[in-house]
């Protein structure tokens, strides 16, 4: 099985996932964690730059190197599949059309840019409000450029939205669940594991 979290940034996915992984293998199960974008390869490491105002590129640079980076480990997303292992996800190809579409780079290209990929078996959008995310974060921590604007984050959160109700078509058949991120990290983890449950005697 293959479960991807996706949401803004501050929605609390990155809690979820390590909240899922470790629920996971209380329950026996085998879990490997991958996260997007890993900074520490090539294209990863050129993203974390570009966030960071620190490299000039445009839009639709910017999404083939957060589709490069995925491509770099669908080797070993495949081989765990194979092998039987649960394959936790926080964010995939599914940012990338949220993020770049209020970018202006063309619906088409981005799914080029995934095609062929493996896709996952349920995809749990985490829909926070931006008041929410944006409290969270200025309680946390510095911003980057994606993150520094309420009304961005809004057209970002919009296209989630869209993505999980069918009215943008998005990669493979994984099916979307949304889930309220305004709950308490326990009831938003909960949420998540009625779903995630019954798929492991299936």
């Amino acid at each position: 099985m293959f479960f991807v979290l996706e949401g803004i940034d501050g929605s609390g996915k990155e809690t979820q996932v390590k909240i899922l992984t470790e629920t996971l293998k209380k329950a026996g199960k085998k879990v490997e964690v991958v996260e997007f974008p890993d900074y520490n390869s090539g294209p990863g490491k050129k993203i974390g730059q570009y966030l960071d105002n620190k490299l000039q590129l445009m839009h639709k640079d910017v999404a083939k190197l957060y589709a490069d980076d995925r491509r770099l480990h669908q080797e070993r997303i495949k081989k765990w599949l194979e092998e039987g292992v649960i394959v936790v996800s926080d964010r995939y190809a599914y940012s990338n059309i949220a993020y770049q579409l209020v970018n202006g780079v063309d619906y088409d290209y981005l799914l080029s840019l995934d095609k062929g990929m493996i896709f996952p078996d349920l995809v749990f959008f985490i829909d926070t409000t931006i008041d929410e995310v944006i409290r969270r974060m200025n309680n946390s921590r510095r911003k980057d450029k994606y993150e520094s604007s309420k009304n961005y984050l809004a057209r970002v959160s919009e296209n989630y939205r869209a993505m999980c109700d069918g009215s943008i078509e998005v990669f493979g058949r994984a099916k979307w669940i949304r889930i309220d991120g305004n709950k308490t990290i326990e009831e938003v983890q909960k949420d998540i594991w009625r779903y995630v449950e019954p798929c492991l005697s299936g």
